[in-house]
């Protein structure tokens, strides 16, 4: 995680740590890597699980948009900048998805791909977002930050990010689809929720 955030090619962001009441050293790692970078922001709070994290770190947002990361994955090293041009290349655009990979045990960056298809829709778009599985995870998106605002991570135990992204994408005049995979998921890590669903 906060190597593949530290190497982003795009360099001007916030990250916004939030602590869900870690009981191990995460604290004190997350506190440290503040003092280092200006650009991060570390939060703590009692453990009240994923979707109250999520909403808290929303209420914290400076910049124009946001996404998320969880904890165990990665982000491939030009995932913000990739994803930011779409939206600079399309103005009428609210959620730009990109493509997730699963992984198990060390990542490596070869496992990403090299298409930049971009597919844009403007109308119909909770019916293309519905339509393609790929697309429904927080993981794939990155949501102007007036959209994203207007929502909340319902406090459920799962899909809660299918359900948040679905009520953004009724706010959104388009809707963007980049083909090229720039999230990588840990499907090994057996405290994951959808571990358990599963």
């Amino acid at each position: 995680l906060f190597r593949s955030l530290c190497d982003q090619t795009f360099k001007d962001f916030e990250w916004i740590i939030v602590d869900d009441g870690s009981t191990d050293r995460s604290p004190g790692i997350i506190d440290a890597y503040a003092q280092k970078d200006a650009r991060i922001k570390s939060v703590h709070k009692k453990n009240e699980g994923v979707s109250m994290a999520r909403n808290l770190a929303l209420d914290q947002v400076c910049g124009e948009y946001v996404t998320f990361i969880d904890s165990d994955d990665v982000y491939h090293v030009d995932r913000l900048n990739r994803m930011l041009q779409v939206f600079e290349q399309n103005r009428e655009c609210d959620i730009v998805f990109s493509r997730h990979r699963e992984f198990t045990g060390e990542w490596k960056r070869s496992e990403a791909n090299c298409s930049r298809e971009v597919k844009v829709f403007d109308d119909e778009i909770l019916i293309q977002f519905i339509s393609d599985s790929k697309n429904h995870f927080m993981c794939n998106a990155m949501i102007r930050s007036n959209i994203a605002r207007k929502e909340r991570f319902a406090p459920i135990r799962f899909a809660e990010d299918y359900c948040f992204i679905r009520d953004c994408a009724l706010h959104c005049r388009q809707m963007a689809v980049l083909d090229e995979v720039l999230y990588f998921y840990r499907r090994d890590n057996e405290n994951a929720m959808t571990s358990h669903f599963f």
